[in-house]
């Protein structure tokens, strides 16, 4: 889903994001997450909850935009 602000990335200011990922869990659970993710992942190597990432691995639904 798309927003109308935006991100900047808190560490390095090089990134911007303006939206959210959503996913089900097999076990029910809706996750959300900024689409920043990525960027706080691969450059500075934060690791979301297990549950989160089986989540976005194997979601049994995706919140799409409308």
């Amino acid at each position: 889903m798309l927003h109308r602000g935006f991100h900047c990335c808190e560490f390095c200011d090089n990134a911007t994001g303006n939206g959210q990922i959503c996913v089900r869990h097999p076990n029910g659970n809706w996750y959300s997450a900024p689409t920043m993710l990525h960027h706080y992942v691969t450059v500075h190597h934060y690791l979301p909850p297990e549950e989160f990432i089986e989540a976005v691995l194997n979601p049994i639904e995706v919140m799409k935009p409308e």
